[in-house]
């Protein structure tokens, strides 16, 4: 699952709602209360919730209120009283495990890169410009070329080494690309 939501309802004890009130004091009020519950109980009542019921999710960021504004929530709260809240979060996504029987014995076909014809006359070219004639003129791709590169080398062994360098570089690039 990408992406998916989860939403978690889970009470706050009335003696936890009555501490938060005692601890920001009266003349604070409520809303500080609520908001002392949210930043420091909440998160700990989330978990502790989440473990309670034996849940696998892990939270991905901070779990927000579902189905009601903090106006609503703070309209409801009760100092002293017991107050159940329910909250959506993002979580993890999860990936079944696949038995390797589920594979074993499948069979990839991947498509070959091409090259393209302009690439391939472009690379003997520039190939060519290295390994110039005496009289300044271009040789032909031949054995006697392939030689110059390399000793032993042939001309169809070296068309094979060009090709090879291009889709390897077209590879190259289509990775960076993803």
């Amino acid at each position: 699952r990408v992406g998916a939501e989860a939403i978690l309802c889970f009470s706050l004890s009335a003696g936890a709602t009555g501490d938060a009130l005692a601890e920001v004091g009266e003349a604070e009020g409520s809303p500080a209360a609520l908001s002392l519950l949210l930043e420091r109980d909440v998160p700990e009542a989330l978990a502790a919730a989440m473990q309670s019921n034996g849940s696998s999710l892990r939270l991905l960021g901070q779990a927000q209120l579902a189905g009601e504004s903090p106006e609503e929530l703070l309209a409801r709260f009760e100092p002293g009283e017991p107050l159940s809240l329910r909250m959506a979060a993002e979580v993890w996504p999860e990936v079944p495990l696949v038995q390797r029987s589920s594979y074993i014995g499948l069979t990839l076909r991947l498509r070959g890169r091409e090259v393209e014809g302009a690439k391939r006359e472009e690379a003997l070219l520039e190939l060519r410009r290295r390994f110039p004639r005496p009289d300044g003129s271009l040789p032909e791709l031949d054995d006697q070329l392939a030689a110059e590169v390399s000793s032993g080398l042939t001309a169809a062994a070296l068309r094979d080494l060009v090709e090879e360098r291009l889709k390897r570089e077209a590879g190259e690039r289509s990775k960076k690309e993803a």
